[in-house]
């Protein structure tokens, strides 16, 4: 597999003047018996509760398109308990995210899944107001420990589907991991844009290396943008293949899924660093093929106060995976730790995991300052 930026912005460009020719997000009706379907109204577009349907503390809600364009707003409504937010995208095209995705408005506390498995572009403008953890996918199934995406379980645990002809089991289960369903899942773009979320919460991209449909250009990309989440998680995966991929505590993937093509560039930024009473975070990424080119990957930065000196990020820091990674053009893979002078402490680990590994020209490191240990 090799990395293919070119064409990257002209794929995203057509995508985005397409996203501008049609309706915007449509509701597709297919939630729940009678629920609403048809357009919503722009350019500050309302997801009523009304139009998903709750279990619990979840809320799922089905569209047949989702684009957010730039400067305008998609908020999503809710009772303050809503702790899951959980919408498919079923209508066959990749949606493009350049505006603002609010759901922390009305449910403060709650995590957003997005999943399309016809691909998803977020680009310059977008933004997010969420509480919890935001989570895009183009993986096809959404499920709970216990279920299973790709065969039969005891039905009682959470399994949503993307394909509305497929027998969903709605549930109040806490989602647990995605399921890619095809042999070659499509995947995501994010070209120019700063997303981050709230402190100590989750910013996951789990996608294909598929082009998009119509498309040529391969590989989940990163390229001019910046991820971060203060003292949280960010999480990256390229499947290359059917499989599921586990959430947490620590992403992971079946022995022997194919993972696909990743590329980080374009001096994007990548940073889970804590500050304050904020502790550090950490970056979990797994590819088939990582290439991370003049780019920054900044782990725990914690300044450990002389009245918290038993704080440790040595179990924290980046955790790269890959068949084969190439790390080049002056990037910056680094972990650190501040402190005062009668505090200790050592910085967060850093792992490397590649059958062939080529760095150039870049730095990794994991730094500690005063007393502290690397």
């Amino acid at each position: 597999m090799g990395v293919r930026l070119l064409g990257t912005l002209v794929s995203v460009g057509l995508l985005l003047q397409s996203a501008t020719t049609q309706a915007q997000i449509t509701l597709d009706g297919t939630i729940k018996p009678g629920a609403q379907s048809g357009p919503l109204t722009g350019p500050n577009f309302v997801i009523p509760f009304s139009a998903g349907e709750s279990k619990g503390n979840n809320l799922f809600h089905s569209f047949g398109q989702f684009n957010v364009p730039s400067n305008q707003t998609a908020t999503f409504k809710g009772p303050a308990s809503i702790a899951n937010v959980i919408s498919r995208v079923t209508g066959g095209e990749p949606s493009s995210i350049f505006g603002r995705i609010d759901s922390k408005t009305d449910m403060p506390a709650a995590n957003f899944f997005l999943l399309n498995p016809s691909g998803v572009v977020i680009g310059a403008g977008a933004s997010l107001n969420i509480g919890g953890a935001f989570r895009v996918s183009t993986a096809g199934c959404l499920r709970a420990a216990g279920a299973n995406c790709l065969g039969p379980d005891d039905g009682t645990k959470l399994k949503f589907f993307v394909d509305p002809s497929r027998q969903s089991v709605l549930t109040a289960d806490t989602p647990a991991a995605f399921g890619f369903l095809t042999a070659n899942p499509v995947r995501i773009s994010v070209d120019g844009s700063t997303l981050q979320v709230a402190k100590s919460q989750t910013l996951s991209l789990i996608g294909g290396d598929a082009p998009f449909p119509g498309q040529s250009d391969r590989g989940l990309n990163i390229k001019g943008s910046t991820l971060s989440a203060p003292g949280g998680q960010v999480q990256i995966v390229s499947a290359g293949a059917a499989g599921e991929v586990t959430l947490s505590p620590n992403l992971s993937v079946p022995t022997g899924m194919r993972l696909g093509q990743l590329d980080i560039s374009g001096n994007s930024t990548i940073d889970v660093s804590g500050t304050g009473s904020v502790g550090s975070g950490t970056v979990l990424i797994r590819g088939g093929q990582v290439v991370v080119d003049s780019g920054t990957l900044q782990g725990p930065s914690v300044k450990i106060l002389s009245i918290s000196a038993d704080v440790d990020g040595a179990s924290l820091g980046i955790d790269l995976q890959a068949d084969d990674m190439v790390i080049r053009g002056r990037t910056s893979i680094a972990t650190r730790t501040s402190m005062t002078s009668s505090a200790t402490g050592r910085a967060g680990a850093i792992s490397l995991t590649a059958n062939t590994l080529t760095i150039d020209n870049s730095l990794v490191a994991s730094q500690s300052f005063n007393h502290g240990q690397g």
